[in-house]
């Protein structure tokens, strides 16, 4: 019901129905840790790990997307993560093996190592909701914090990321190309993911530009790698539903909302680019973002949300006299050209012309995302984590981050 109502003209109740879920699952001890025998652990026991976790997969997302706090945090549960063991080889099936329960098979492929893999994501997204956009942090984690933690604590997010982007199996990595359909649709949703996740680690750190002003160099130099991390995340993501609604069908609704926040963050780098003394091409820009609202467009007849965000793009882009071509009415009435009868489907949108990009090859680090970028300030001393990290945030040793005329933005207290 939560994941169906997501692709819903209304989805703000998803937020309420995960609460309710997870409350019944911890009511039945569905969060808890039991002893693994494989000789004695049944397929109810199993369904049950997944129901779980799917409730907390929805939960994570559902707080993210609507800014609300998560009805259950990883402090709250143990249960360990479920087994990469395909249905087809579940004890009592045909496939399944007797005297091995639990086995999957030596050379065969589990559809299980997507839902891991994406688990595992999750979990750095939450971990990040409860640390960066924490709206009343308590006074003691200062006393017990090195200076400046927040801005290490996002490098060890990046790590864990590049660590996450790492772990893909091959046949998971993106490509165009991938032969299996599941596996296309997997490596779509795991990589959009990566990229919005790593859009809301670097989002509150975005330098503010202030009206008719520009941002000062020292504070430039700290918010100026987060907004090109954004930028470029987004752009990425933006591809990869691109290339992907052009073979498949968006398989979770959630991913809508992925695509719309790139469009924004598109946007914002392109009108406020200058203020920072970012360049970039605007065509390019428009581009992507015409993009963003091809796929919108495209999934509108099977998601209501769809539609909405597209007409607030539509808007957004009109009222600010963009690149992005669009229609002259301020309003879309419906007319009858707006009906593809071929498809029985709405809003028959030419896709965007292909353009060679210069971004680099998959899978994608977080220094990847900072091409182009030479900061003039002496790099933060991180030399117990990645060296390729080590110029990810600057420091001036004198100020403290809140401390900026262009003080990070944090969206959450908005």
């Amino acid at each position: 019901m939560a994941v169906f109502l997501f692709g819903s003209a209304a989805p703000e109740p998803c937020w309420t129905l995960v609460g309710a879920g997870v409350r019944l699952c911890q009511d039945v001890g569905a969060h808890r840790r039991r002893p693994m025998d494989p000789q004695r652990w049944t397929c109810e026991d199993e369904q049950w790990k997944r129901t779980f976790w799917a409730h907390v997969t929805v939960d994570i997302l559902t707080s993210s997307i609507t800014g609300r706090p998560r009805a259950i945090t990883s402090e709250h549960y143990d249960l360990e993560l479920p087994l990469e063991v395909d249905d087809d080889y579940w004890p009592g099936e045909a496939h399944a093996d007797p005297k091995k329960p639990w086995t999957q098979p030596a050379g065969v492929q589990t559809s299980s190592t997507a839902l891991i893999l994406h688990l595992k994501l999750l979990e750095i997204l939450g971990f990040a909701q409860n640390t960066i956009y924490a709206l009343n942090r308590p006074v003691y984690w200062d006393a017990m914090s090195a200076p400046e933690w927040d801005h290490k604590l996002v490098v060890h997010l990046d790590s864990a990321l590049n660590k996450w982007v790492d772990s893909l199996p091959e046949h998971l990595r993106w490509d165009d190309n991938i032969p299996n359909d599941r596996h296309f649709n997997q490596s779509a949703i795991l990589y959009t993911s990566y990229f919005w996740v790593q859009t809301h680690i670097h989002r509150p750190f975005m330098p503010r530009v202030k009206a008719n002003a520009t941002c000062g160099k020292t504070g430039l130099s700290r918010g100026f790698p987060s907004i090109v991390i954004c930028s470029n995340a987004a752009r990425f993501c933006c591809h990869v539903l691109y290339s992907h609604s052009q073979r498949g069908i968006m398989p979770l609704p959630h991913m809508l909302v992925a695509v719309f926040h790139s469009a924004v963050l598109i946007s914002l780098t392109s009108w406020g680019g200058k203020h920072v003394n970012l360049q970039g091409s605007l065509a390019r820009n428009a581009e992507d973002i015409r993009k963003c609202m091809f796929v919108l467009a495209h999934y509108e007849t099977r998601y209501q949300i769809a539609g909405r965000y597209h007409d607030v793009l539509r808007e957004l882009v009109e009222g600010t006299q963009s690149e992005v071509e669009g229609t002259t009415a301020r309003k879309r009435p419906f007319e009858e050209t707006d009906i593809n009868t071929e498809d029985n489907g709405f809003r028959s949108m030419a896709a965007p012309a292909e353009q060679n990009t210069a971004f680099p090859e998959f899978p994608l680090h977080t220094d990847d995302l900072l091409a182009g970028w030479n900061p003039d300030s002496v790099p933060l001393d991180t030399s117990s984590l990645d060296e390729f990290l080590s110029a990810l945030l600057m420091q001036d040793g004198t100020t403290g981050w809140n401390s900026f005329d262009d003080q990070a933005l944090w969206l959450n207290s908005r």
